[in-house]
């Protein structure tokens, strides 16, 4: 018997996961990761065992129509680019999680692994925990839910809006799900069906409870832990990296995630228009950042990859896609953040990261142009600036500590049931 973390998605779906790994694994529990190939060797780093899905990211994103534009431009553009994706690699990832998992496991699963922990349940007996890793329990309570109508209030608006989002996300996150429970002769799940599901599975809300606060009206059997960060080293940077941050005043950090659209001959307009030095994290899956990773003559630098724990502390601000995760590190490291949202949860955090006073109002990605980013850019850096640092209590709140110690408490007590 062992734990199983479900991590089929881009690097924000498998760090925190990675940290949630590395914990349970010091408390003596066997861990298994299911991953794509991309991400194998941070498994691997962590000292934990990888289940890898024989896929690249970038080449399954690729395969995509419309690559990584099919996700970048609207919400709606965002399900259905998610969704073909997914379809795309569904073959792959349920060989890797048939093999991985055994009858009794404990599987943790993200939003987009879901419905397979749940098919695994049915079929293998398994127990499953759900990470959250965005606030998508139906709630009145404006400020801990993705979807409020009236974000700043309490009404049942809010929890009909809930209900509707998880409704038109069942398409999309049972997609692979489908696949599997095909392989398993299991009936499909329908859109109700999920939602019933997310609401009455066991849950860990992986997020800080100051930016999504716990609401009264979530199930009992979810517990708010914190964001899942590591609190091991930093990181090395590359060489290129290092060099360039210290060869002058700390530059902007621009990204939009590992999946997302990067622009970076806008990025860097931008940044001139602005008079800013920026580094631009540009990952392989981007289909615009078509500049090769380097250094630009006007004081750009373009990297494919980099440490965020060893980059954003040392950056006068940080500009990304609003993701959970990057939005953890952000916070983490005490930047002015500003956020260019697509869909997903990346409205949300870009709001909660506005309405903390942590950085401006969110942008849509859509609208984004290079005035509007460089205005962005002087607004995080200007001498008028006031933004809260939350770095103290984001670094106290030891997430994946006491998500691990909950996971051994549930292991603990099903096997007692049994």
């Amino acid at each position: 018997m062992k734990v199983v973390l479900l991590a089929v998605g881009s690097r924000g779906d498998v760090t925190p996961m990675v940290a949630l790994g590395r914990e349970l694994s010091g408390r003596g529990v066997p861990v298994t990761v299911v991953t794509l190939a991309d991400y194998a060797a941070l498994v691997s780093a962590a000292g934990l065992r990888p289940a890898t899905v024989a896929v690249s990211m970038a080449e399954s994103v690729a395969a995509v129509p419309g690559g990584t534009t099919a996700v970048s431009r609207s919400m709606l553009a965002y399900i259905r680019g998610v969704s073909r994706w997914l379809a795309g690699i569904a073959p792959a990832v349920a060989d890797t999680t048939l093999a991985a998992v055994e009858p009794g496991d404990l599987i943790v699963a993200g939003l987009l692994s879901f419905d397979d922990a749940a098919a695994l349940a049915e079929a293998r007996g398994c127990r499953v925990l759900n990470a959250l890793f965005a606030p998508l329990l139906p709630t009145a309570h404006g400020p801990s839910t993705l979807a409020a109508v009236r974000p700043r209030s309490t009404t049942r608006l809010n929890t009909w809006a809930g209900s509707l989002a998880l409704t038109v996300t069942a398409g999309m996150a049972t997609t692979t799900g489908r696949h599997l429970r095909d392989r398993l002769g299991l009936r499909h799940t329908s859109a109700r069906g999920f939602v019933d599901l997310v609401r009455r599975t066991p849950a860990l809300a992986a997020m800080s409870p100051l930016v999504v606060p716990p609401a009264p009206d979530w199930p009992e059997t979810a517990l708010s832990t914190g964001f899942w960060v590591e609190t091991g080293p930093a990181g090395e940077p590359d060489p290129r990296l290092r060099d360039f941050v210290a060869a002058g005043p700390a530059p902007m950090c621009v990204g939009f995630g590992s999946v997302g659209d990067t622009d970076v001959d806008l990025v860097t307009a931008a940044a001139r228009r602005a008079g800013q030095r920026v580094v631009v994290v540009a990952p392989e899956a981007s289909a615009s950042a078509t500049a090769e990773p380097g250094l630009d003559p006007a004081g750009a630098l373009v990297v494919r990859a980099a440490p965020f724990r060893w980059l954003f502390p040392r950056s006068a601000a940080v500009i990304h896609h609003g993701g959970a995760g990057t939005t953890a590190e952000s916070l983490l490291a005490g930047r002015p953040t500003g956020v260019v949202a697509t869909g997903a949860d990346q409205p949300y955090f870009g709001r909660r990261v506005a309405e903390l006073g942590a950085g401006p109002p969110p942008l849509r990605r859509r609208d984004l142009t290079v005035d509007r980013l460089a205005k962005l850019m002087s607004a995080l850096t200007g001498p008028n600036r006031s933004f809260r640092s939350y770095a103290g209590e984001i670094a106290a709140e030891r997430g994946a500590a006491i998500a691990a110690d909950h996971v051994v408490a549930h292991l603990r007590r099903t096997t007692a049931l049994e």
